[in-house]
C-alpha cells in the first residue's frame, strides 16, 4: 500500500474518531474477521465505519454488502449511523435483522421451496390459532398439551433446521409435539403461510438443495457483517456460512462473555469456534471500555474470567476516578428493597432517575421493589415486562378482592366471571349486560337477579353458582384482616387450582405471582393501622393513579438481567444475588453455570459510574420464606474493588439461619382461616393437610414428561407443593408435587 493512499485512508471520515484497535478492524479487507468487542468498547462504531470504508475507499457497491443484526431497533440505529457517513448510498445496502434478510431472500427464490409468491407471514397469535386447529384435528386437547409448548418445540426444531420428519421423540410430550408439527406444516402449506422459524430455515434448505441458486447467492455479497454474533443459532450460522462461501469476507462482531440466550436457541460455540471454522480468520480484540469505571470493570471481569469456555480478554479504561463496587446484605428481601430505594432517594438529588436502574434475575422479584418505590413515591417503569400489578394473574386476583369488597363492581365482575372458566361465555355475558341496561343496574346485580328468575335459560346454573360463590366469600371474610381474607378468596376463587393443574413453567411463574400478591397483603396488614381488605385496595388504587401521573416524569428503570442487555445507566442496583437465583436453581450443568456468570457480567457492565450489588438472607419465593446463601459468584471480586455493608454473610455461599416473621405471618393467616372456616370439600382438606406424597430428599420420583429422578428438595404445601428433582434426561427441574409419582 502506497504512503499517499495510506494517508488518504487515515484522513477519511470512515476512520475518524477510532482508536488503533478499532481502526485495525475497519481496515481489514480480505478474509474472515472476528471482532471480540467487550462491553462498552464501541462495536457499533466499528461496524458502521467499516461499511463506510468499504464503500468510500474500496469502492464496493453498497448492494454487495450484507449487514445483519438482531433487532429492528439496532438495525434502524445502524442504518442511521451509516447514512450519516454515506448519505444516499446507504439506501442500497442489504441491512436488517436475520428475519428480514431471510424474508427478502424467500421473496426472491421461495418458489424453489414450494412457496407461492404472495405467501403470508404468521405472527405468534396466528401461529397459535393454526396450532389449535392442528391439535383439534388430531383430537389433542389444550389441557393435554399446551399450544405454547408445541410452538416452542417447533421453534427449536426449525432453529436446528429440522422439519417434521427429522425431529426425534424422546418422551410422550415430544411425540405429541411431533405429530402436531407435521399436521401444522401441512395446514400452513395449504394456507400459503410461513412462521418466523421458516424465515431462517427455508432459505438454508433451498440453498442447500439448489446448487445453481447457491452459487449465485454466495457470489452476490462480497462482504458480510454480523452484529451480536454471540447470539446466533444453528440456522443463522448455516446461512452465514452458505452466503460467505465464495468470497469468505465474513466479519462477525460480538462478545462471548455476553452470550446469555441459549434458551432462545443461541449457541455460544458459534463465536468460540469461529477461528476453527474459518481457517485463517483474523481476531481483533476491542478491550478499551468507554463506559464504566475501573472498579466496575475489575469486579465484573473477575467474575466472568472464572469461565473456562471463553476468549481471553481484559477490559480497561483510562478513567481515573470511580467509586468501589458496593455489596450490601439485608436480612430480608423487604429490607433489601427499602435499602435500594433509600439509596435512590439520596442519589436523586444530584442524578436524574432515568439514569438509575434496578436489575433482578426473575420477574417475580420485582414486586417488593415496586412496592418500596411506590411507598417512597418514586416513579418507575418496568422494562421488557409488566408491572407486578399489571400482570394478568395479579389483576385476576385483585378482581376477586374488589368484587368481594364492592358487590356492584362491574369491571371486576367482567374480569373474573369466567376466570377460571366456569361455563359463562360471551353470549351469557351479553345477556347480563342487556338486562343491566334495561333495568339500569350494575352487571353483578343483573347477574344476581337473572340467576333466580323462574324462566330457566342456558347457562343459568353457572351464573347462579358464581353468584353464590361470591356471596359466600363475602360472608366468610366480612370481619377478616386483609391477609386472611386474601388467602381465603384466592383459594376459593379457583385461580390457584386452575394454575396448579397446569404443569407448564408459565403456570408456575403465575402461581408465584399470586403468592407474591398474598405476601403484599401480609406486608400491608403488618404495617398499617387499617388492616381491612378495603384499605389495601384503596392503597393499590391510589398507587395506580400516581403511576399514571408519573408516566411522563423522570423514572427509575426496573428489568430482568436479560432485558438489561444493550442498555447503560449511571447508577445500577443488581439485586437478589443469592444461590438459587444467581445462579438460578434450575441450572445444574457447567454450561448453564457459565451462562449464569455471563448473565451477571452483562448486568454489572451496564453501570457507568456506580454499582450496588445486594442480597438478602431470607426471601419470599413460591409461598415460602426461604433461607438464602450469598451467590458463590461474588467470591471472585477483588476485595480492593468492593466495599461491604449490612448483614454479613457467613462465608461465600455458607448458609444462614434464623426465624422468619413473614413466614410466620403467612402461617398465622392460614391458621386463622382453618379455625374460622373448616374446609368444605375433600380437595380443600388435601390443601390443608400439607405436602402431597412423601418426596423426601434422597427419594425417587417419576414425572410423565421428564422421566425418573432423585428428589433434592421440597417446599410449599398442598396443591402448591413443589419438588426439586434431578432428572436423568433433562437435569434439575422444579415441578408441582401433584404431577409426580413416588417410587
Amino acid at each position: 500500500m502506497s504512503g499517499d493512499l495510506l494517508t488518504l485512508m487515515q484522513g477519511s471520515a470512515a476512520l475518524s474518531g477510532l482508536n488503533d484497535t478499532q481502526r485495525g478492524a475497519v481496515l481489514h479487507s480480505e478474509g474472515p474477521l472476528l471482532v471480540l468487542a467487550g462491553a462498552g468498547s464501541g462495536k457499533t462504531r466499528v461496524i458502521t465505519h467499516r461499511i463506510a470504508h468499504l464503500v468510500r475507499e474500496l469502492q464496493v457497491a453498497p448492494w454487495q454488502i450484507l449487514a445483519v443484526t438482531f433487532s429492528n431497533k439496532a438495525a434502524s440505529e445502524m442504518r442511521h449511523r451509516v447514512g450519516e457517513l454515506l448519505g444516499a448510498q446507504a439506501a442500497d445496502l442489504w441491512l436488517g435483522t436475520f428475519h428480514r434478510t431471510g424474508l427478502r431472500m424467500l421473496r426472491s427464490f421461495g418458489q424453489h421451496g414450494g412457496l407461492a409468491s404472495g405467501f403470508t407471514i404468521y405472527d405468534r397469535d396466528d401461529q397459535k390459532k393454526m396450532l389449535k386447529r392442528a391439535m383439534a384435528a388430531l383430537n389433542i386437547s389444550d389441557q393435554r398439551l399446551k399450544p405454547k409448548v408445541v410452538a416452542n418445540f417447533i421453534d427449536r426444531a426449525k432453529n436446528q433446521l429440522k422439519g417434521p420428519d427429522a425431529v426425534t421423540s424422546r418422551d410422550p410430550t415430544s411425540a405429541l409435539c411431533a405429530q402436531v408439527y407435521s399436521r401444522y406444516e401441512a395446514d400452513m402449506k395449504i394456507a400459503g403461510a410461513v412462521d418466523f422459524g421458516d424465515l431462517l430455515m427455508r432459505p438454508v434448505q433451498i440453498l442447500q438443495a439448489e446448487p445453481t441458486l447457491m452459487q449465485m447467492w454466495s457470489g452476490r455479497f462480497k462482504y458480510i457483517l454480523v452484529d451480536e454474533f454471540q447470539d446466533t443459532n444453528h440456522a443463522q450460522m448455516q446461512l452465514l456460512q452458505l452466503l460467505s462461501s465464495e468470497h469468505r469476507n465474513l466479519c462477525v462482531v460480538g462478545d462471548d462473555d455476553q452470550s446469555i440466550y441459549s434458551w432462545r436457541g443461541a449457541d455460544v460455540s458459534n463465536i468460540l469456534d469461529f477461528p476453527k471454522r474459518f481457517e485463517g480468520a483474523r481476531v481483533v480484540k476491542l478491550e478499551r471500555n468507554y463506559r464504566s469505571t475501573a472498579q466496575i470493570l475489575a469486579a465484573s471481569g473477575a467474575i466472568v474470567s472464572q469461565n473456562a469456555s471463553r476468549h481471553a480478554k481484559t477490559l480497561w479504561t483510562d478513567q481515573k476516578d470511580g467509586s468501589p463496587v458496593h455489596l450490601h446484605g439485608s436480612n430480608t428481601d423487604l429490607d433489601e428493597a427499602r435499602w435500594v430505594v433509600g439509596r435512590i432517594g439520596e442519589a436523586r438529588v444530584a442524578e436524574p432517575l432515568s439514569e438509575m436502574a434496578i436489575f433482578y434475575r426473575t420477574n417475580s422479584q420485582s414486586r417488593v421493589l415496586e412496592d418500596a418505590l411506590r411507598s417512597a413515591r418514586i416513579p418507575y417503569v418496568v422494562i421488557g415486562g409488566l408491572r407486578f400489578y399489571d400482570r394478568a394473574e395479579v389483576k385476576d386476583g385483585l378482581g376477586y378482592l374488589k368484587l368481594v369488597v364492592n358487590p356492584d363492581d362491574t369491571a371486576a365482575w367482567l374480569r373474573v366471571v369466567n376466570t377460571p372458566r366456569r361455563g359463562i361465555g360471551k353470549k351469557l355475558v351479553e345477556r347480563v349486560a342487556d338486562f343491566a341496561a334495561i333495568k339500569q343496574i350494575s352487571m353483578p346485580e343483573a347477574a344476581r337477579q337473572l340467576s333466580v328468575v323462574k324462566e330457566s335459560f342456558r347457562g343459568q346454573k353457572h351464573l347462579k353458582a358464581f353468584t353464590e360463590l361470591m356471596a359466600q366469600m363475602r360472608a366468610d371474610v366480612a370481619t377478616k384482616s386483609a391477609d386472611t381474607a386474601g388467602v381465603m378468596i384466592l383459594r376459593h376463587s379457583g385461580l390457584i387450582d386452575a394454575l396448579s393443574q397446569d404443569p407448564s413453567i408459565e403456570a408456575e411463574s403465575r402461581l408465584d405471582n399470586l403468592n407474591q400478591l398474598v405476601s403484599a397483603l401480609t406486608d400491608y396488614t403488618e404495617n398499617h393501622a387499617d388492616t381491612s381488605l378495603g384499605g389495601y385496595l384503596e392503597q393499590v388504587s391510589l398507587v395506580t393513579d400516581i403511576d399514571k401521573l408519573d408516566k411522563t416524569v423522570d423514572a427509575v428503570s426496573l428489568m430482568t438481567m436479560h432485558a438489561a442487555k444493550g442498555l447503560e445507566f449511571n447508577q445500577t442496583f443488581v439485586c437478589g444475588l443469592e444461590r438459587n437465583l444467581m445462579p438460578h436453581g434450575n441450572i445444574d450443568d457447567e454450561a448453564g453455570i457459565e451462562e449464569e456468570r455471563r448473565l451477571l457480567y452483562v448486568a454489572m457492565t451496564r453501570a457507568r459510574k456506580r454499582m450496588y450489588l445486594t442480597y438478602a438472607r431470607r426471601r419470599q419465593r413460591f409461598n415460602e420464606v426461604l433461607t438464602q446463601t450469598i451467590s458463590p459468584f461474588l467470591a471472585a471480586i477483588p476485595r480492593d474493588a468492593m466495599v461491604r455493608t449490612g448483614q454479613q454473610h457467613q462465608g461465600w455461599g455458607a448458609p444462614v439461619r434464623g426465624p422468619s416473621s413473614r413466614k410466620q405471618a403467612w402461617a398465622r393467616a392460614a391458621q386463622k382461616e382453618q379455625k374460622t372456616n373448616p374446609p368444605r370439600t375433600s380437595e380443600e382438606v388435601a390443601i390443608q393437610r400439607g405436602p402431597v406424597g412423601p418426596f423426601l430428599p434422597g427419594s425417587r420420583a417419576r414425572h410423565v414428561s421428564f422421566g425418573e429422578g432423585e428428589v433434592l428438595a421440597r417446599e410449599g404445601h398442598g396443591k402448591l407443593a413443589r419438588v426439586t428433582i434431578r432428572f436423568h434426561r433433562v437435569g434439575v427441574k422444579k415441578v408441582l408435587a401433584r404431577f409426580l409419582q413416588a417410587l
